[in-house]
């Protein structure tokens, strides 16, 4: 499966996000708050990005956002 996807499967499987992007030997990074025109260091400005990060709830998760940058 795609990297992001098989990360999403570990963490519906019950690990933590660290866990799951170490397991396929990737690093979990996060950013700063950010308003929908901000640029976000390692996903810039991509619109499919803010788009969805902006349309969940508090506490609300989305699946793999999938940009031309890489899947988030």
């Amino acid at each position: 499966p795609h990297l992001g996807q098989a990360i999403l499967a570990g963490v519906q499987a019950g690990q933590d996000l660290r866990t799951a992007a170490e397991a396929q030997g990737l690093e979990l990074k996060t950013s700063e708050p950010f308003s929908r025109k901000d640029y976000i260091p390692g996903v810039g400005q991509e619109g499919a990005f803010h788009t969805v990060a902006f349309l969940l709830n508090p506490g609300d998760r989305s699946g793999v956002i999938e940009t031309e940058q890489g899947a988030f």
